[in-house]
């Protein structure tokens, strides 16, 4: 059965990887993916959690940050171990996810992997990266209660498929969410030569990448790939 919600899939990929000792979420909001997910030891981060994590006192393997994302980094770098999986659902926006990708670099191993949320927005509405403005928008274009919003993160992949080749980016079926892997890229051509040409992605060049970067990959196809890790 091919998994449709995080939780599913970040278990179906700690199950092929032999287990998960130690995860990290970034952007927990209710909890309802962390809560789900299967490891020895899960660490919490987020400076506004919509639960009170004293209610988890009970779950010995639950470790709880309220704090943002940066200072959770500056803190974690020097104090906590490498993590073997790790899922971004944070601030939806290129910059700060960006951000977070490359400090987690310090919290990783050989086989660490990623998941990234939000990877394909719904609509040119969706990939705005001001949340303000989406709500606007919304209630311009008589939707006020439409909520959809996934930044501008699809730029992140571009990023990592054009300059880090030491990892190789596989986005999934059905909600849009990236696979990221400690595995040489095969493409050797790069789609942007400049950090500016990523900083001009719009909403129409996820479309026009749909049939490549951000093309969907069938999930039995990337639990494949982790096979080829080290």
């Amino acid at each position: 059965m091919t998994p449709t919600s995080s939780a599913e899939r970040l278990n179906t990929i700690g199950e092929r990887l032999g287990g998960v000792r130690r995860y990290l979420e970034i952007g927990v909001a209710k909890g309802t993916t962390f809560f789900a997910v299967k490891a020895a030891e899960k660490h919490a981060v987020d400076p506004r959690f919509r639960f009170d994590p004293r209610s988890r006192v009970l779950q010995s393997a639950e470790r709880y940050h309220p704090i943002t994302s940066d200072a959770y980094f500056h803190k974690a770098i020097s104090q906590e171990a490498p993590f073997d999986l790790i899922f971004f659902d944070g601030l939806h926006t290129y910059s700060q996810t960006l951000r977070d990708f490359l400090a987690s670099q310090a919290l990783a191993h050989p086989r660490t992997v990623w998941l990234i949320d939000d990877t394909v927005p719904t609509d040119a509405i969706a990939a705005d990266p001001d949340l303000q403005r989406v709500q606007s928008a919304r209630r311009a274009d008589g939707h006020p209660d439409d909520q959809t919003w996934m930044g501008d993160v699809f730029k992140l992949v571009a990023f990592i498929d054009s300059f880090c080749p030491q990892f190789s980016c596989f986005t999934t079926e059905g909600h849009g969410q990236t696979v990221v892997l400690p595995l040489p890229q095969a493409n050797t051509e790069k789609r942007f030569s400049s950090l500016s040409d990523i900083d001009r992605l719009s909403y129409v060049d996820v479309l026009l990448l749909q049939d490549s970067l951000l093309a969907p990959t069938p999930f039995d196809q990337i639990l494949a790939q982790l096979e080829r890790l080290p």
